[in-house]
């Protein structure tokens, strides 16, 4: 088959008795022509036939251009499995894996994960044949607001090949408040940290009340009482930590003033008596 620059599918063709194919294209554009098992309407899904790869990009071609291409050898396929797994190592069931050659334009291979967390594609089962360097695209369920997003690796298929991918937990997004952000030197303040949830369900809150990016107190509350005794702006934050080890912080500015100052000679005695003025 001939697959342009955008991946567009031109024409497919079967190979004659002899083995030779001839594959005709527009002269307007350089194209892949790419091998792929199967018959011209199967899907690129199915497992290799007679020992080739499912799908092989072969040689770019420019199509203004009348070329003999000459005998094309292609690989010995390995078989590749891909199994995805979340930051737990739970399976994870119903994604979206599709495989894609890096070494140019050919057609995308796509699979779904079962309950174990293996893709299957189409009835090649768990595995599918292929050979060299590909890219493998994992993307969540669909309508799953667990996980941060879709993941890409590159895997080169040299050997049988059982690839494990991790697909990320969406992270906490914290709010930070305090019960008041302007008060004087040695009052109390109460900070709450809200919209924390994780998706592991346990999390670390790690406390910065100083301003100086350190840890100061690390626990499993949400929330904290706190004394400012230094006058200045502080600057509080609070980092969240799941058990899968991903951060959020929230951040919350406090104005600390001078504590005003005591008229002594003006305090009232232990009788409740104050003197004149």
């Amino acid at each position: 088959m001939a697959v342009d620059e955008d991946g567009t599918i031109h024409e497919i063709q079967a190979p004659e008795a002899d083995g030779s194919i001839v594959v005709s294209v527009p002269v307007d554009g350089e194209y892949t022509l790419t091998m792929r098992a199967g018959s011209p309407g199967e899907s690129p899904e199915l497992l290799s036939a007679a020992g080739l790869p499912a799908t092989h990009p072969i040689e770019t071609v420019d199509g203004a251009d009348n070329r003999w291409l000459g005998e094309v050898e292609l690989p010995s396929p390995h078989p590749l499995s891909v199994t995805v797994r979340d930051q737990l190592g739970s399976p994870v069931e119903n994604a979206t894996v599709r495989i894609e050659h890096s070494g140019g334009p050919a057609p995308t291979i796509t699979g779904e994960t079962d309950e174990n967390g293996t893709a299957a594609f189409a009835d090649a089962e768990d595995s599918i044949a292929l050979s060299g360097a590909v890219n493998v695209s994992v993307e969540p369920p669909d309508g799953e607001q667990t996980f941060a997003g879709g993941v890409q690796e590159r895997v080169v298929v040299d050997e049988p090949t059982d690839q494990a991918i991790e697909l990320p937990f969406a992270p906490p997004e914290p709010v930070l408040s305090a019960s008041n952000t302007s008060i004087e030197a040695g009052e109390r303040i109460e900070l709450a940290t809200a919209q924390s949830e994780t998706v592991t369900g346990n999390a670390t809150y790690r406390w910065d009340l100083t301003g100086d990016g350190q840890t100061d107190r690390a626990g499993g509350a949400p929330n904290r009482s706190v004394t400012l005794a230094t006058p200045g702006e502080r600057t509080i934050t609070v980092t969240v930590v799941d058990e899968a080890g991903n951060t959020a912080t929230a951040a919350v500015t406090i104005e600390v003033r001078e504590a005003a100052a005591v008229d002594q000679q003006h305090m009232p005695d232990r009788r409740g008596y104050a003197p004149a003025a």
